[in-house]
């Protein structure tokens, strides 16, 4: 059984002091590069999508950063309703693990039935 980690990306972000700094561009191509290399899911059976608010850009374009991380940008909505809308639509919501400090989103996701992770 494997997990789908769906990642606060801005929140992670700042939660982790080597990344909090510097252009925005260079902080999600860290946080990219940190989970590449540090494989804080386990196991790269563990599918991981991160989600950004806004619409990207910046070497973030349409193709992709790694072969093993999905990065999503929220066009139109917040990263927050992004992740939601996820779970929600999710088939498999037991597998999905929510990586954020946001208490809004916790909450929420937890409702629909998947795990969260600070």
């Amino acid at each position: 059984m494997a997990l789908h980690f769906l990642v606060d990306g801005y929140n992670v972000i700042h939660q982790i002091p080597q990344l909090d700094h510097g252009k925005l561009e260079s902080q999600r191509l860290g946080l990219v590069k940190y989970i590449e290399h540090g494989c804080p899911q386990g196991s790269i059976k563990n599918k991981v999508t991160i989600v950004f608010d806004g619409q990207g850009g910046g070497g973030f374009g349409s193709a992709p950063l790694s072969s093993l991380i999905e990065v999503i940008f929220s066009v139109g909505e917040s990263a927050d309703e992004k992740i939601k809308e996820i779970v929600d639509q999710s088939k498999n919501v037991k597998n999905i693990v929510v990586v954020s400090d946001d208490r809004d989103i916790q909450i929420a996701v937890r409702k629909s039935g998947a795990r969260v992770i600070s």
